[in-house]
């Protein structure tokens, strides 16, 4: 019988960061793209929490398509904060993005999983611990390039100053 190589587990000083950022637009979208470019990094776009209610699906998926037409080749993935609201969280789904984050109960999250599979999308239970919001920001491009810069030397909570 072969013996199979040992895989030693990732530590969490190893293990991927995760650079999110918050947007509100196609601008910061954009900008927020362009500087993961610049850095040679990947990066999780976030919609801002419960923007599913307010802005809604169609918006959110076609800044993140304008956005990717804008800056081609950037590595990154779009999520859609859904909050608490199972029906938004399914339209979603049905828009064909491919994220969302629902934080309401564990039972309704795990239906949602099934049809976030089913969908090929995956199913988020919580926003970030870290992440740039650009909210407000009235330069995106460098707010963002700052913070990647520091993200790579030491991750910290931000909000855009600039």
């Amino acid at each position: 019988m072969a013996t199979l190589p040992r895989v030693r587990p990732r530590s969490p000083a190893r293990a991927k960061v995760r650079h999110a950022v918050v947007i509100t637009s196609l601008a910061q979208a954009s900008a927020a793209l362009a500087a993961a470019a610049s850095a040679g990094v990947t990066l999780e776009l976030w919609s801002a929490e419960g923007a599913a209610a307010s802005a809604g699906a169609g918006w959110f998926k076609a800044v993140v398509e304008a956005a990717r037409r804008a800056v081609p080749g950037v590595r990154f993935s779009a999520v859609l904060d859904c909050a608490d609201m199972p029906g938004y969280a399914l339209g979603a789904f049905r828009t064909g993005l491919e994220a969302v984050c629902f934080s309401g109960s564990a039972k309704v999250a795990a239906k949602l999983a099934q049809v976030a599979e089913v969908q090929g999308s995956r199913l988020l239970r919580r926003r970030p611990r870290r992440a740039l919001d650009l909210a407000g920001s009235s330069d995106p491009y460098a707010a963002c390039s700052d913070w990647l810069a520091g993200e790579q030397r030491r991750p910290s909570p931000t909000r855009a100053r600039r």
